[in-house]
């Protein structure tokens, strides 16, 4: 396991450099970033499958505004009190928050996150399953595993990349590891239209077109 630390706190990058190497054994620090700009860098190169910042000290960092992109498959462990415009620039991640945490509630943050990666992998040997569309549902994996959605709960469907987030009706995005026209192919069919190049919508849920 490769843990990524972004942050200024020498003493909280200490313990945690104690930590990691005293309790996590099979785990590895694949580097240390005093910036966010620095670790979205990093984060690309090195692949780590944690990634913990320390926002203490950086309260007005806007993610979205400095166009910081990081993979979307890795656990998040963010130490400091919430932040709504950080947590929104790493959409699409597992955030654990920690407000002031001392070394016992940073040691359960990581094995809670080793847990869940482990969760990953076990849902992993399905993803021959994953993404397709059988009949009227999707078989999709969330952060709590393998779910089926229906299809007539789909509102729509957006592109991101090689991914697609879908929209579910009064329930949060999923997204899934398949292109927007994969979709498109399986689901035209059954009622989908692509009003746009970047969105697949599910023609129950428009109400009106406007030229």
């Amino acid at each position: 396991m490769k843990i990524l630390i972004v942050g200024n706190d020498e003493h909280m990058i200490q313990n945690l450099k104690e930590l990691i190497n005293s309790d996590f054994t099979d785990s590895r620090i694949a580097g240390i970033s005093s910036t966010l700009v620095n670790a979205g860098l990093m984060s690309w190169q090195q692949h780590p499958d944690i990634l913990i910042i320390d926002i203490r000290q950086m309260d007005h960092f806007n993610i979205e505004e400095h166009k910081i992109k990081f993979p979307c498959d890795f656990i998040t462990l963010l130490i400091g009190r919430k932040n709504k415009v950080i947590r929104k620039g790493l959409k699409n991640h597992n955030v654990i928050n920690l407000k002031e945490p001392e070394v016992e509630e940073l040691r359960a943050a990581i094995r809670h996150a080793e847990e869940l990666l482990q969760r990953r992998k076990r849902d992993s040997k399905n993803l021959t399953k994953l993404n397709h569309v059988y009949g009227d549902i999707i078989l999709l994996a969330d952060t709590d595993g393998i779910c089926s959605v229906r299809l007539e709960n789909i509102i729509k469907i957006k592109s991101d990349g090689s991914y697609s987030n879908i929209y579910l009706e009064g329930k949060k995005p999923i997204m899934a590891a398949r292109n927007l026209g994969y979709f498109e192919k399986k689901l035209k069919p059954m009622g989908f239209c692509r009003i746009h190049n970047t969105c697949l919508c599910n023609s129950v849920f428009i109400r009106s077109f406007i030229r």
